[in-house]
């Protein structure tokens, strides 16, 4: 019985010492999320997009990509194309 409760014990241990490392640590984020942001970057705005890289440490996602846009978009409509798609992403991304 002792002998159960102590694997029980070193068990539960491993798998905290496991969880917190990977708050301490940079992830990639769970495949879930980067099929939303692959769904969140396939709109008519973008002409593609590739280098996807993800991560999160803590609490905190971090998120690049490179974008395509159509050879007449300026500057100033690129940027708010990527800042639509940023807030898009960000409220469409489970809270952690």
């Amino acid at each position: 019985m002792l002998e159960a409760a102590t694997r029980k014990v070193i068990k539960t241990a491993c798998q905290l010492i496991v969880k917190s490392a990977k708050d301490l640590l940079d992830i990639s984020l769970p495949d879930e999320e980067i099929a939303t942001i692959n769904i969140i970057c396939t709109n008519e705005e973008i002409a593609g997009y590739h280098d996807l890289k993800t991560r999160k440490a803590g609490n905190r996602r971090f998120i690049e990509f490179h974008i395509l846009v159509a050879p007449n978009t300026t500057a100033e409509q690129s940027h708010e194309i990527t800042r639509k798609m940023s807030a898009y992403i960000s409220s469409n991304l489970r809270k952690p």
